[in-house]
């Protein structure tokens, strides 16, 4: 059986535990709690990918690009050529402001899409 080419997910130990990083041209969801690393690692990832010369899109579901520039900031990234989609900016918006007015956490998710555009699919209901 041939082997399948892997890149890096851009973490030395999370390479390691999937036997040399991520099969290469596939599309990949990002899930974890708030606050678990889900941005930093899909960041990471797309600048690590853009340093070697490919190309890099970040589909936003729960964040704007200014929070994710903020993010960004944090780390000492910049994010000039990494392509920012923000699918639903007005619903994040709503969302900020139902968690203030309710005092809850509603639970996104994160994705990150790297492919041809017949890849990308919008989450149910949307």
């Amino acid at each position: 059986m041939p082997s399948t080419e892997r890149v890096s997910a851009a973490s030395e130990g999370l390479d390691v535990v999937l036997g040399g990083g991520l099969p290469r041209n596939r599309l990949y969801l990002i899930e974890g709690d708030p606050g678990t690393g889900k941005t930093t690692l899909a960041l990471k990832f797309l600048l690590q990918g853009i340093g070697l010369g490919e190309r890099g899109l970040y589909v936003a579901l729960s964040e704007t690009k200014e929070e994710l520039q903020a993010v960004a900031d944090s780390h000492g990234w910049d994010l000039a050529d990494v392509d920012i989609y923000e699918l639903a900016p007005e619903d994040v918006q709503r969302q900020r402001q139902l968690e203030t007015e309710h005092k809850v956490a509603i639970r996104t998710y994160d994705w990150l899409v790297d492919g041809a555009p017949e890849t990308q699919t919008r989450p149910h209901g949307r």
